[in-house]
């Protein structure tokens, strides 16, 4: 027969009661509550809810922005300019070359059969080696690589603006392309290793992708003023004086990263 009782009796309710396992006291912490003994009316103010007090969130607005970044924030800015720069640079060179090439053509007694080659050169050795030197710069680190880049990038530069014929503009061109190959991959991994997760490394990589449009446009305007002013030479020999101030600026900046080692 099976056995049963009822809950609203008395011997049913002592019967339950005697299974409870006793709770231990919760631990204590940091609550601010209100007092819940009288039930509020209408005009009183409703209680507030219990909120846990993180001590951790203190710290972490009492730290400074410089020290979680770890350089200074003058460095952070050089790093920066100096990255993006390089990559301004890169485009303003090819604006510089689509105004200027009638008369680069001109000067140089370029053929029509290859007055395109100067433009498709450039991106041609830039595109086959950004993965080559990329690799590279894996083995013997991304800093030394783009030092070396930048400054093969103002030397090309110069002897563009200093090419006597035809096939010296083509080939140092290409040359050119060759050297920025070596600055492209590399500066994003410099970034990368500069600046920690947030939004210095957002902004470094926002102004590193912003040159590229922003030196286009420039080296549209720069070459058609030069070219009917002072010659067309002159857009890259002040381009290469540009870009050698920020390679020597990268070489004092010593490039020392707080992130990695490369």
């Amino acid at each position: 027969m099976e056995r049963s009782f009822d809950i609203t009796t008395g011997s049913g309710a002592a019967s339950i009661h005697a299974g409870i396992i006793p709770l231990e006291p919760l631990p204590k912490t940091k609550l601010r509550t209100a007092n819940l003994t009288q039930p509020p009316t209408k005009s009183d103010p409703l209680p507030d809810i219990p909120v846990l007090e993180d001590n951790n969130s203190n710290n972490a607005s009492n730290e400074e922005p410089s020290s979680a970044l770890g350089i200074s924030k003058t460095r952070a800015v050089i790093v920066i300019i100096t990255l993006a720069g390089i990559s301004f640079l890169n485009t303003m060179g090819s604006g510089i070359l689509i105004a200027a090439l009638p008369r680069i053509a001109q000067d140089v007694s370029l053929s029509e059969n290859l007055i395109l080659w100067p433009a498709a050169v450039y991106a041609l050795a830039a595109g086959c080696l950004l993965l080559i030197f990329g690799a590279i710069a894996d083995v013997v680190g991304a800093k030394l690589m783009w030092v070396t880049g930048s400054f093969l990038f103002v030397i090309f530069t110069l002897a563009v603006g200093l090419a006597q014929t035809g096939i010296q503009i083509i080939l140092f061109r290409t040359l050119l392309g060759a050297s920025i190959s070596m600055c492209l991959p590399t500066a994003v991994s410099l970034i990368a290793n500069t600046f920690p997760k947030g939004p210095w490394r957002n902004v470094a990589f926002a102004i590193n992708g912003m040159g590229s449009p922003l030196g286009y446009a420039l080296g549209l305007v720069l070459g058609g003023i030069f070219t009917d002013t002072i010659g067309w030479r002159w857009a890259y020999y002040m381009s290469a004086i540009i870009n050698f101030c920020l390679s020597t600026g990268a070489i004092w900046l010593g490039f020392k990263f707080p992130i990695g080692t490369y």
